[in-house]
């Protein structure tokens, strides 16, 4: 997504975030590098064939990018036959790999699509999607555009079980509705499955073996990052068994963008770059 900071904060003092009552504790985000210049935006990222593979949203071209996972160096770019309007994530699942053209900050937008593409043709350095999933959203009826005021943006979304899973960044309540459709190519309308409290604008998400992370910020906390983490995760009904949520306090004006849980168990965070820091990649402890 662009950058949103309202730079009238730029002359306050920092402040910590407050708690919440599903907040067990706070965590810290260690540097791990900066992103290389290719990457100013880092609205999504996913673990493949040895690689953090990154794309940016829109007006950055289709081009996804292959750092290594110890240095963040950059190994692989592959252009993809086709446009990038807002590209918000990027997913896998066995044998295919998906790119979200999602973003919706007006909540006007009528063309949403989630490419596909062969997880074999990433070996190419150009490479087209072998499959569109068109969509809307069951419950929206006025397309009238409200910039960052609308409940049908959406930067985050996982495949499992051959479903996709969407998860909406709401920035009227600061909770994501998620919605649910195939992971086919065709045209559908996405449907609600339930809605999680995450007190904040979900950018990003990352699955594993039944836990689900959810990333984004709070822009009423000075953009410090938050995870809602959430075990015994069910693609059926979208629904989890515990769940806690971390804030990082300390991180203010860090804008995340994507996660993953790496090979190793870590959780890595993406930054977009901004006025006070530049893209970045961080390991979260906590």
């Amino acid at each position: 997504m662009k950058n949103l900071f309202n730079y009238t904060l730029l002359a306050i003092c920092l402040v910590t975030c407050s708690g919440t009552e599903n907040v067990p504790g706070e965590g810290e985000l260690l540097l791990l590098w900066d992103l290389p210049g290719e990457l100013p935006e880092a609205s999504g990222m996913i673990e493949y064939d040895g690689l953090y593979w990154m794309i940016n949203d829109g007006d950055r071209g289709p081009w996804i990018y292959g750092l290594d996972p110890l240095t963040g160096s950059l190994e692989r770019t592959v252009y993809v036959n086709g446009s990038n309007i807002d590209w918000e994530e990027i997913t896998q699942d066995e044998n295919n790999i998906y790119i979200g053209d999602i973003g919706n900050n007006s909540g006007s937008r009528k063309d949403l699509r989630i490419l596909i593409f062969d997880k074999a043709a990433f070996a190419s350095d150009t490479i087209s999607p072998k499959g569109t999933i068109s969509y809307s959203y069951s419950d929206q009826s006025d397309f009238t555009p409200a910039d960052q005021n609308n409940s049908f943006d959406c930067e985050a979304f996982r495949v499992d079980q051959g479903t996709v899973l969407l998860f909406s960044k709401d920035w009227k309540t600061l909770k994501t509705k998620v919605y649910s459709m195939p992971a086919l190519p065709g045209t559908y309308s996405a449907q609600p499955k339930s809605t999680f409290d995450t007190k904040g604008l979900v950018t990003g998400a990352a699955y594993d073996k039944g836990k689900m992370v959810l990333v984004g910020y709070n822009p009423d906390a000075y953009y410090a990052p938050f995870l809602f983490i959430a075990d015994d995760f069910s693609f059926n009904t979208a629904s989890y068994g515990n769940r806690v949520r971390i804030d990082f306090p300390s991180s203010t004006f860090i804008q995340a963008e994507s996660v993953i849980m790496t090979s190793n168990g870590d959780i890595r965070i993406a930054s977009e770059a901004n006025p006070l820091a530049f893209a970045r990649m961080y390991s979260a402890k906590f």
